[in-house]
This record gives C-alpha cells, structure tokens and sequence, in this order.
C-alpha cells in the first residue's frame, strides 16, 4: 500500500499482481485541498556506470574539438 505524494490516491497491490488506485475522499466526498504544488527537483538520478560513460564521451568530445581548432 502506497498513498500518492499529494495524498489524493491509495494504491494497493495484491499477491496475484492487481493493482487497485483508491481516490480518497471523507465522509461527504470531499478530497483533500491542497494549498501549494509540489516543487520538482533540478536533479536527475542515474547510475554510477552512466555517468562515468557520458563523462568518457563528453571528453573525447573535448579533446577531438581541441584538435580541430
């Protein structure tokens, strides 16, 4: 069980693989108002491996523009 980051949704997974979304909601059907937005991060995750590999690419690239000016 997992409730949405803007707490609007639960969602349920069961042993045989279904997946349940739950809108959550009090006694007269009213959701959750929310006063401000969720900001989104500048960053971007990747792996270790990735990032050493766009580096190796990002100097070859440097050093073949080196040469050619």
């Amino acid at each position: 069980m997992k409730v949405t980051f803007d707490d609007l949704y639960l969602v349920t997974v069961s042993e045989d693989g279904t997946i349940m979304m739950w809108k959550i909601q009090d006694r007269e059907g009213r959701t959750l108002k929310r006063e401000k937005d969720v900001g989104w991060a500048e960053e971007i995750l990747i792996t270790k491996s990735d990032l050493e590999e766009k580096v190796c690419v990002f100097d070859g690239l440097r050093s073949h523009e080196a040469m050619v000016f």
